[in-house]
């Protein structure tokens, strides 16, 4: 049995597309690192994708989505924290360029 996709609301349509496009990123880190590219590469490619793509999604859920379902909300805390610690995997500059990369695909996949 097969089940059809959930229907979004035409608002929300855009958001429910960054996330395929988020784990559609997890997914091609590890198709980076099964086909060997170096992580350098692979992480100059992953910070385009966050100053283009995912800072403008984090910002519009927390603008305008978050908001809504309100600060004392369970999920909202949740997303919020998952939010600053992503940030961080994208944002800072550690040395170790595989690890981060580990990181950010299993952080990033796990909160979408």
């Amino acid at each position: 049995m097969t089940e059809n996709p959930i229907k979004r609301h035409k608002a929300l349509q855009p958001l429910s597309r960054d996330h395929h496009h988020g784990l559609l990123l997890s997914w091609k880190i590890r198709q980076g690192f099964k086909k060997g590219i170096d992580p350098e590469r692979m992480m100059v490619y992953v910070r385009w994708f966050w100053d283009a793509h995912l800072l403008r999604h984090f910002e519009l859920e927390e603008k305008q989505i978050f908001p809504v379902l309100g600060n004392d909300n369970p999920m909202v805390k949740r997303a919020l924290r998952e939010h600053r610690h992503i940030t961080r995997l994208f944002t800072s500059n550690y040395s170790d360029k595989g690890r981060t990369l580990v990181l950010i695909e299993e952080e990033l996949d796990n909160h979408i």
